[in-house]
Order: C-alpha cells, then structure tokens, then sequence
C-alpha cells in the first residue's frame, strides 16, 4: 500500500476511534464540547449566546443551531431572547446538563488517562506536535486553488 493510502487508512481509523464515549452517556462529542464552551462561559446571569459558542467552539453556525437542538431536547440547556438583546437568543445550562458535563467529563479524563499511560507522554508530544503540523498543512492546501485534477497534472494557484 502506498503512501497516500495508508494515510487515509490511518485517518479513517483515526475519525472512528472519535466515537468514544459510552451510549449509556446520551451526549456525543460535539454536544459534550458545546456544553462544556457553555458552562465554562456563561456571565453573571448565567447565559451564553449562540455567536459565543460558534466563536468559542470553531463550529458552523448551523453545527452550532443543531447541537443546541438536540442539547435543548435532552434537557442539558435552556434557550430564550436574551433581555438586554432581543436580537440574540441566550443560552444556559440546566442542572441535568451540568450532571451529565460532570459524568461526562470524569469519563473523558480516566479513558485519557489511560490512553497517555499506554501511548507514553514523549510519543503523545510527538504525536501533537506532527498532527498539528498536518492540519496546518491541509488547512494551507484547502486555501490555495486547485486549478487542474486530472491524473498527474494537479496544480495549485
């Protein structure tokens, strides 16, 4: 197998080892990611709104739109206009939604744990230090144009 294949290989298996948490937890990723930008910003009347979790999260705006959906529909938020803005909708975390954060989060930090015991701290640096590397580079290669796709004549300009 050739380079590039075994590179997507690697990323497939990679996206798939993402599903980690249990079902039993009834919060995925991104809705665990959400609800913690969520608890961890609210202001002194406990809200947060839906732009700061965008900017705080690199969401999409619709991203963002539907892990509120699912959030709100499990009980983990509450969303209203907020009152001093009825331009914007403000967001605050429920306390079923700090209980399942807290379980969520004591989850996360053991699977961690065991995770950087096994793979050991100097290759998980390593392993930081090249991943961040390549989403730099494929961050640099979605901003160039590709002008020509076919076989042996790609071209970037």
């Amino acid at each position: 197998m050739d380079l590039k294949h075994q590179f997507i290989h690697a990323m497939f298996k990679f996206k798939r080892m993402g599903k980690v948490l249990p079902s039993h937890l009834d919060i995925h990723m991104g809705e665990f990611f959400v609800l913690k930008r969520i608890a961890e910003n609210t202001t002194c009347s406990g809200n947060v709104n839906v732009s700061d979790i965008h900017c705080r999260t690199n969401f999409t705006m619709p991203a963002v739109s539907q892990i509120l959906n699912g959030l709100e529909k499990k009980g983990y938020i509450t969303r209203e206009i907020d009152s001093k803005d009825r331009r914007k909708i403000a967001v605050a975390i429920t306390l079923k939604g700090r209980e399942i954060l807290k379980e969520t989060e004591e989850y996360a930090n053991v699977m961690l744990d065991k995770i950087m015991s096994y793979f050991g701290e100097e290759n998980m640096e390593k392993f930081i230090e090249l991943f961040n590397l390549l989403t730099e580079a494929i961050e640099k290669v979605k901003s160039e144009n590709i002008t020509n796709t076919k076989k042996g004549d790609n071209q970037l300009g």
